[in-house]
């Protein structure tokens, strides 16, 4: 819904009014436009990073109390909350493949390999 701090297409006008015209103001002043949505289907990456964020959500709600605040001292040395530190860290690293062991001491994905190495 637009809200209108004066008389239609004058003073200021901000939002979006009968889902047909969209009002804000631009470098060159109030500026009335047609409301256009995105036609275009998501892309591959798009749906991916989609799933992976559903996943790090799940996984944070699948996470007890003492889980969470392993996270307290990363989200202290970045200025965050423990739910932005775990995320961050969760959407940051690789996806792990199915049937791949995990090494918790390992920094590397060996991507030809099934297994984290060193």
């Amino acid at each position: 819904m637009a809200k209108v701090t004066g008389p239609l297409h004058s003073i200021a006008a901000r939002g979006r009014f009968a889902a047909a015209l969209i009002f804000q103001r631009g470098s060159s002043g109030q500026v009335a436009k047609r409301h256009h949505r995105g036609n275009q289907a998501p892309t591959a990456a798009r749906i991916a990073q989609q799933a992976r964020y559903r996943a790090a959500v799940a996984d944070w709600r699948a996470l007890d109390q003492a889980g969470r605040d392993a996270y307290a001292t990363d989200a202290a040395r970045y200025r965050l909350t423990t739910y932005q530190a775990f995320m961050r860290l969760a959407l940051a690293s690789p996806a792990a493949q199915a049937g791949s062991t995990w090494d918790a001491g390992a920094s590397i994905w060996d991507a030809g390999a099934s297994i984290w190495d060193l």
